[in-house]
């Protein structure tokens, strides 16, 4: 009886020292997981300024773009009346030259 027990608290022990490996093993496991997770979400704050900077770019460019279209189009209608203006004017030479 004395060497059932015996073998059956070395098998407890055994039993014990195994599991107690095991919760450490998932310990590791999780603080490795939790980094992992702590170094993807720092990569997605990384991502997201990226992102808004691209962002803000694109809007300034945007607006450069768009302000560059709006000064060309107001050359555009300067240079129209202009040419109106001289058209009238050469016109009305061509009207008095021929009246003499």
């Amino acid at each position: 009886a004395t060497k059932a027990t015996a073998d059956r608290l070395e098998q407890e022990h055994q039993h014990q020292q195994e599991l107690q490996r095991a919760k450490e093993a998932l310990e590791q496991q999780h603080r490795e997981a939790l980094q992992a997770r702590e170094v993807q979400e720092m990569q997605v704050r990384k991502l997201s300024v990226t992102l808004e900077q691209k962002e803000a770019l694109l809007r300034q460019e945007r607006d450069t773009f768009h302000t560059a279209l709006q000064d060309r189009e107001e050359m555009l209608q300067r240079l129209q009346s202009e040419s109106a203006g001289l058209r009238s004017l050469s016109d009305q030479q061509t009207a008095d030259l021929e009246a003499l």
